[in-house]
């Protein structure tokens, strides 16, 4: 088949020229809605800590070391996680120790004895 017929043959397969090629729109601005948790110092367990969507929010999980809770935030930034991030682990002392896995802010891996998910969807650690 020449050249000229396989391009003719790729379109009319394809949906010919005329095909419109219609984007994707994403009804709303929610992001990182789910995030993963894996002990390291335990079972090696994995829990997710899930929040709600909100429009034109990004989730993010807000840690509170005193507490040793891990629950939903919501900002109109997308740094926000990583900003709450680096004021925590900032000095490296007390801190909820974690590492990335697969480069994805999140799905994490830290040095705790576990997680758990409470009623509320929250999350608590123990060191």
């Amino acid at each position: 088949m020449g050249g000229l017929a396989k391009i003719a043959a790729l379109l009319t397969a394809g949906g010919g020229i005329s095909a419109v090629a219609t984007p994707i729109a994403i009804s709303s601005q929610n992001y990182n809605e789910k995030f993963k948790f894996t002990d390291i110092n335990g079972k090696k367990e994995t829990v997710t800590l899930e929040c709600a969507p909100k429009e034109g929010k990004y989730a993010y999980p807000k840690i509170d070391l005193q507490k040793k809770t891990i629950r939903c935030d919501y900002s109109e930034s997308p740094d926000a996680y990583v900003t709450h991030l680096r004021s925590l682990f900032g000095t490296g002392v007390n801190t909820l120790n974690c590492t990335n896995n697969k480069d994805s802010q999140t799905d994490k891996s830290c040095h705790v004895k576990s997680f758990k998910v409470k009623e509320d969807g929250s999350l608590t650690f123990e060191y």
